[in-house]
């Protein structure tokens, strides 16, 4: 039996068979984004849905309302977790019964990958494919991409190491530190620092373009 003030963990775990699928789009409405590639041929996804301070008939009146999507759309898999708005009755930060949802995708590497969350942080790891991602609160962390990658946090820090491909990141206030990064390369903080180490990225002679801009904090660039 759970009781208010509790969490209750509702798991949903579905493997799909992905061929022909090129993309996973992702949008879930709070709650971490995982994804990492593998080598294997079908996708594994797990979204835990989390029902914070919330009794068991609570949680049931939540999961009710929310809105799952899990499916192939021509050659995209996309995957949509959302509580319908018009009828939530409670807010996240007042204490009283709210849902966040935590998706973990494990799929083949070859794969690009839209990645969407109103609220937590993202992580991708081991991709040979285009990343584009976007939360509205949330750390970001990359590494081992062979792809153009295309980043953007609201509030928290991103890191990315080992990106083969142009790279776009931007954070309102967070704290940016790229390493190992080829390709393009365009950096924007409002309010933190950039730290940038061995980037293959010349400043003259025609080469891949490092582009750096802050507003508030300094920026540390070694091994060009």
């Amino acid at each position: 039996m759970a009781f208010a003030g509790s969490n209750i963990v509702r798991p949903i775990e579905k493997t799909f068979d992905l061929d022909g699928i090129s993309r996973i789009v992702v949008y879930t409405q709070g709650g971490f984004i995982n994804v990492t590639g593998e080598t294997r041929s079908n996708g594994r996804v797990t979204i835990e849905q989390v029902f914070r301070n919330a009794s068991n008939s609570e949680a049931d009146y939540l999961e009710a309302r929310i809105e799952k999507t899990m499916e192939k759309r021509g050659n995209a898999l996309h995957i949509e977790f959302k509580i319908n708005q018009s009828r939530r009755l409670w807010s996240f930060f007042s204490g009283k019964p709210s849902v966040q949802f935590n998706a973990t995708i494990e799929t083949p590497k070859e794969i690009d990958v839209e990645l969407h969350t109103s609220g937590g942080p993202i992580e991708v790891a081991t991709l040979n494919g285009h990343v584009q991602a976007n939360t509205s609160g949330g750390r970001m962390k990359f590494r081992d991409i062979e792809g153009s990658i295309k980043w953007h946090t609201s509030r928290d820090p991103i890191e990315a190491r080992n990106i083969n491909g142009d790279v776009n990141l931007s954070t309102s206030v967070g704290l940016i530190s790229v390493s190992s990064i080829t390709g393009q390369t365009k950096l924007s903080t409002s309010g933190g620092g950039m730290h940038a180490h061995h980037m293959q990225c010349p400043v003259n002679g025609g080469g891949p373009i490092l582009e750096l801009k802050t507003s508030g904090r300094g920026i540390a660039i070694k091994y060009l």
